[in-house]
C-alpha cells in the first residue's frame, strides 16, 4: 500500500487539470507491480482515471446514497469534479 498525495486532482477546476493532474499522477510514482487500483468511495473516483491512464483494471465501491451531482455540490470538491466522477463509469 502507498498513500498518494491527490490534492492536485482535487484542486481542478476544469476538466482539463482534471486530466493534467491525473496524466501528472499516473507518471509520477512506479506503478508497475500495481495489479488492480482500489477506490472506496465516490472520493477515490480519482483512481478510476489513473488505472485507465496506465491501461490497469479498477474498483470503486460506491458507498454513498446521493448521486454524483448532489455530492459534488454537497462537499468541499468543486462541482466541476462531478463530471470526471461520472465517467468513471463509462468505458473508455
Amino acid at each position: 500500500m502507498q498513500i498518494v498525495d491527490v490534492r492536485e486532482p482535487y484542486g481542478a477546476r476544469t476538466p482539463e487539470e482534471f486530466d493534467a493532474a491525473i496524466a501528472r499522477l499516473a507518471g509520477s510514482l512506479d506503478w508497475q507491480d500495481v495489479d488492480l487500483v482500489v477506490c472506496n468511495t465516490l472520493s477515490n473516483f480519482w483512481g478510476v482515471h489513473v488505472a485507465r491512464a496506465l491501461g490497469k483494471p479498477s474498483v470503486l465501491y460506491v458507498h454513498e446514497s446521493v448521486a454524483v451531482k448532489n455530492f459534488f455540490s454537497q462537499s468541499f470538491f468543486a462541482p466541476s469534479l462531478a463530471a470526471p466522477c461520472a465517467c468513471g463509469w463509462r468505458r473508455p
